[in-house]
């Protein structure tokens, strides 16, 4: 079922995928176009280790205000703005370890964005496109008298917002110990 969902949706996916793989690479470039004194962070392994990652807060108002602010139909843009956001993020973070701390910095960086961001985006580039679809069926109710049913894209998309919270209490619970597994790669 989703993944007819997802074909039907092609080309809407693959410009928000293209969108974010841009992002990352300006991230690098934001992040080469710097002058970032590499001494001034310390004790990097002992911050990530003794800090829990806690995600559930921020996605949940994250995702409710971009709920809310796509009603406005030009609002849609602000999920499209923090999806770059997060790209540019991962790359910034991915060429600031690369050049710290070489190979390793990289190797932990991909680790550290597949085990904690991978699932967030994935479930997010499905949000926008639950957001588009009904967008579009507001769009069809107030001018054409369409009526589609919205309510089963909101039903969608708080499934959606379930799925990332479960995901980030996961996190939440198990990231000093996925941490301490990767960490070692520094």
């Amino acid at each position: 079922m989703i993944i007819n969902y997802i074909k039907r949706r092609k080309y809407l996916l693959t410009f928000l995928s293209v969108l974010f793989i841009v992002s990352i690479i300006s991230g690098f470039i934001i992040y080469n176009n710097c002058n970032i004194d590499l001494n001034t962070i310390n004790n990097l392994k002992d911050n990530l280790i003794n800090n829990q990652i806690n995600n559930i807060w921020y996605h949940l108002i994250l995702l409710s205000i971009i709920l809310l602010i796509s009603y406005t139909i030009i609002g849609y843009f602000g999920g499209i703005f923090y999806l770059f956001y997060e790209g540019m993020s991962i790359g910034f973070t991915l060429s600031f370890l690369s050049q710290k701390y070489v190979l390793n910095g990289l190797i932990f960086g991909i680790l550290y964005n597949i085990l904690f961001k991978t699932i967030f985006i994935l479930f997010f580039l499905l949000y926008l496109l639950k957001i588009h679809d009904l967008i579009k069926n507001m769009i069809n109710n107030i001018f054409y008298r369409n009526k589609k049913n919205i309510k089963a894209n909101l039903v969608s998309i708080f499934l959606i917002i379930i799925i990332i919270t479960i995901n980030d209490l996961i996190i939440y619970i198990f990231s000093n110990f996925m941490l301490k597994i990767i960490i070692n790669v520094l």
